[in-house]
């Protein structure tokens, strides 16, 4: 005759002290489901650009690659690319990069290297004239390079808010 199989232990009890921590289950797989190779295998929408995935998939990224391959691809492929690749670059709003690049009077007074002429305590009635009408001109011509300026700065700040939308969907795609 055949024995009768060892009785199997009974669970411990909740308040049971003597009884050893139950080791935490290791899962190599998401909850839900069978493993998915499809998802570490991800290819993004453009061929060319690495992808960013989720935690688990962390292993198989470099942030800082993806950052430097995003901003190449947006030199290359983007109209008025400079303000988005800086953005990507360094983290930040491109749209607060051509905010610190308005065209303002003094700014492009710089550009054009210009300076108003300022008269000695001296002058003389004429030669003060004379300075008055020179300064009047370069006002006058600064303003005109402003206005110039200031509608490149508008198609600038126009373009880089299409390219952050289209960079948006690069991201997510």
């Amino acid at each position: 005759m055949s024995e009768a199989p060892a009785p199997t232990p009974a669970p411990p009890a909740d308040g049971d002290r003597n009884t050893p921590n139950p080791q935490p289950q290791v899962r190599d797989r998401p909850t839900g489901g069978p493993r998915n190779n499809a998802i570490r295998n991800f290819k993004g929408k453009e061929p060319g650009l690495p992808v960013l995935g989720t935690r688990k998939e962390m292993w198989t990224q470099n942030t800082a690659h993806f950052i430097k391959e995003l901003s190449n691809h947006v030199l290359r492929n983007f109209k008025h690319p400079a303000p988005v690749a800086r953005g990507i670059t360094d983290l930040k709003d491109p749209l607060k990069f051509l905010n610190d690049e308005f065209p303002t009077m003094t700014r492009c007074m710089e550009k054009l290297n210009m300076t108003l002429a300022e008269g000695p305590s001296s002058e003389t009635q004429s030669a003060k004239l004379k300075r008055e009408a020179e300064n009047e001109d370069i006002v006058a011509s600064v303003k005109m390079y402003q206005s110039l300026q200031m509608a490149l700065f508008s198609k600038e700040k126009d373009a880089t808010s299409s390219n952050m939308t289209t960079l948006w969907g690069i991201i997510i795609g």
